[in-house]
């Protein structure tokens, strides 16, 4: 391929150029002078020149003067000539400066990587802090496609097999994993952060956890995917973390030891799933946590034994869905809890063994929903619920064995429906209940009285706020 004359683009080098601009300005500027000085002196210029000594000093001046302007102008000329070689040569640096940079990240990267899969746990540690360092300089470079890569290959890390010290696992390869969770937990804390990864979505399924703490993040965006994920001890911290927008992913998940914390956490929009999880052992703790809009869900989980935490927790116009789930151990709590709105549904849940507690909650508003539950645990509590708006619904739930206790409930308004309802041998109590209109306490229609509840009026003296008269 023949390369193409560079002279033929250049331009015109800047010494000729001047010189030629200079020689046509004093051309031109003679020319025009003496042209209308023969006109000024009342003779054409094909006549022949008449001009006299002052005369020609006047032409000479003029001409001095627009050979000046021509001057300006030539400085011009040579400013931009030189600004614009200035910035051709100033483009093509950046561009070659560019490509070196560009295959310097990627060759850190190769490094990175290595260094990730080292024997030596010290060499693992350098690997993480290398890999996000690169992840950072990768969107510096406005390369987010390769940022993403890093990223992942971070959270790849800890979706390797993975059995704890000092069964099988390589020498300090729970510090390392402890480091990869520390760094990208660092990257979640400030939406607002250039580096930020809070919109970026992370995937930890079936990733195995006995710790790593994620307190205060921001998962403002992305998904958060922790599917058939392994909690087996210690403890994995969300205290103060903020979900509010995407969805976090804890289908299938395994807690079978230590604790798993949201104490404090906002739950503002998108989904957090626990469909279907396993709690075998340890805790999970939800108190004091905030719920507004969205949906937090344990559709058809198992609750074998541990503690799962709501207290003191506030539901606004949020889904807290607990449908289909079977509780065959361990303890739930919503005590002291806050329902001004949304939808709480342990509709066809089993209670069998353990406990549930909404001692001292208040519903306000919204709906609570136990349509079509069992109840067959060893207690079951609303003490001191207070239920002043809002719909509660236990219809067609079942009252096996164990004990309910509604005791000292106060029902100042909305409806609590026990509609189609059947009491066949636990101990419901509303000893203590106390009421007012427009509060409706609902029994139409019971499917059986075979162990009736017990309350603090005789029969057949109910108040006015429980329907039907019993």
């Amino acid at each position: 391929m023949v390369e193409p004359n560079s002279s033929s683009k250049d331009p015109m080098p800047i010494f000729w150029a001047l010189l030629l601009w200079s020689s046509i300005g004093i051309g031109l500027g003679l020319i025009v002078e003496i042209v209308f000085a023969q006109m000024a002196a009342g003779a054409w210029i094909w006549e022949g020149l008449n001009l006299d000594s002052t005369t020609w000093f006047d032409v000479s001046r003029s001409t001095i003067t627009t050979v000046g302007i021509f001057g300006v102008g030539g400085a011009a000329l040579l400013a931009y000539r030189r600004q614009h070689t200035t910035e051709r040569q100033h483009s093509l640096d950046e561009r070659k400066q560019g490509a070196e940079d560009k295959a310097d990240l990627r060759a850190r990267y190769t490094t990175a990587a290595e260094q990730l899969g080292h024997e030596k746990p010290a060499v693992r540690l350098a690997g993480v802090y290398a890999m996000a360092a690169l992840a950072d300089d990768w969107h510096s470079a406005e390369e987010d496609e390769q940022r993403r890569i890093c990223i992942d290959v971070l959270c790849a890390y800890l979706r390797m097999e993975y059995v704890p010290e000092p069964e099988g696992a390589k020498t300090g390869e729970k510090e390392v994993r402890q480091t990869v969770i520390k760094v990208i937990a660092n990257h979640l804390l400030d939406p607002s952060n250039t580096m930020s990864w809070c919109d970026i979505s992370l995937d930890f399924t079936g990733a195995v956890f006995d710790g790593g703490d994620f307190s205060g993040a921001k998962f403002t965006g992305g998904d958060v995917n922790f599917t058939a994920a392994a909690f087996i001890g210690g403890s994995v911290a969300f205290d103060a973390a903020e979900f509010s927008g995407g969805n976090v992913d804890f289908r299938n998940a395994r807690f079978s030891g230590g604790e798993v914390n949201f104490t404090g956490a906002e739950f503002i929009g998108g989904n957090v799933t626990f469909d279907a999880a396993e709690f075998n052992g340890g805790n999970v703790n939800f108190s004091n946590a905030h719920f507004a809009d969205g949906t937090v869900s344990f559709f058809k989980a198992a609750f074998i034994s541990g503690l799962v935490n709501f207290s003191r927790s506030e539901v606004r116009g949020s889904s807290i869905i607990f449908t289909d789930t079977n509780f065959t151990g361990g303890n739930i709590t919503f005590s002291n809890a806050k329902f001004t709105g949304g939808n709480v549904t342990f509709s066809r849940a089993k209670f069998t063994k353990g406990g549930i507690s909404f001692g001292s909650a208040a519903f306000s508003s919204g709906i609570v929903n136990f349509n079509g539950a069992t109840f067959a645990t060893a207690s079951a509590t609303f003490a001191k619920a207070k239920f002043i708006g809002g719909v509660a619904s236990f219809a067609k739930s079942k009252f096996v064995s164990g004990s309910v206790s509604f005791e000292a409930a106060a029902f100042t308004g909305g409806r609590v429906s026990f509609d189609s309802a059947e009491f066949d041998g636990a101990t419901v109590s509303f000893l203590k209940a106390q009421g007012s209109g427009p509060a409706v306490v609902s029994f139409e229609n019971v499917a059986s009285w075979e162990y009736p509840p017990k309350f603090s009026w005789a029969q057949g003296s109910s108040p006015t706020w429980v329907l039907p008269s019993l």
